[in-house]
């Protein structure tokens, strides 16, 4: 551990491995700072520690460059680089992965490894099975409607039914009593009308007998 005599330190800080921390750094309480064997850590000057920070290197190197703040509870494992004046939000994690210089990471945010990624080949989407077309509602107000205008126009019809057969039947029983008027008539003149062979009879004795009386013809009434 190399440290100059100038880091402000807190009795509830601990250091183990390889770490060099610049006299002009802040460290807070509380903050945990490891080096795995063949690693180091790396704290530049103006960087400021907050309370409760963990710093783990493995599998590389972490490298806090010059004036980086690091938040309250903020986690960095593995292989880290955080670039000059950055700025890391309380709560964050940061893992196996770099932030350029001047980089603002909002509280509670987690950037990492990206080696380690979801197949979205293997997930297949679920078969949706087709949707049975729903029953539509009956409106009761339509049927009403439907049935009064129904009824409506069987009325109208009986009506008007009754109305032609109210004026043709005054027609029939009027030609029917004129046919029964004319009827007697006829009758009567066919019976004056007097028969051909006893005409021609008259005619024939009125001329060998002119002084007898001619034959009168029968009476029908008898």
């Amino acid at each position: 551990m190399v440290v100059t005599s100038g880091a402000v330190f807190n009795s509830d800080i601990h250091i183990a491995g390889d770490v060099r921390i610049d006299d002009h750094a802040v460290i807070a309480p509380g903050v945990v700072i490891l080096a795995a064997p063949n690693c180091s850590v790396a704290i530049a000057p103006g960087v400021c520690l907050g309370m409760g920070c963990i710093l783990q290197a493995s599998q590389g190197n972490i490298e806090i460059h010059k004036g980086a703040m690091i938040g309250a509870g903020v986690l960095i494992i593995g292989k880290v680089t955080i670039g000059e004046n950055s700025c890391v939000g309380y709560g964050s994690t940061i893992f196996q992965t770099s932030l350029a210089a001047g980089s603002v990471l909002p509280p509670n945010s987690l950037i990492g490894d990206t080696s380690r990624r979801i197949n979205t080949n293997s997930t297949k989407p679920r078969a949706t099975s087709p949707q049975s077309p729903q029953p539509q509602a009956v409106d009761p107000w339509s049927n009403e409607t439907a049935q009064s205008t129904d009824k409506l126009s069987q009325e109208s019809e009986e009506t008007a039914t009754a109305n032609y057969q109210e004026k043709t039947i005054p027609i029939k029983t009027e030609i029917a009593e004129v046919a029964a008027e004319s009827t007697p008539e006829k009758s009567e003149e066919v019976r004056k009308e007097p028969v051909v062979g006893q005409v021609y009879i008259n005619q024939l004795l009125m001329t060998l007998f002119p002084h007898n009386v001619p034959i009168k013809p029968p009476d029908s009434s008898s």
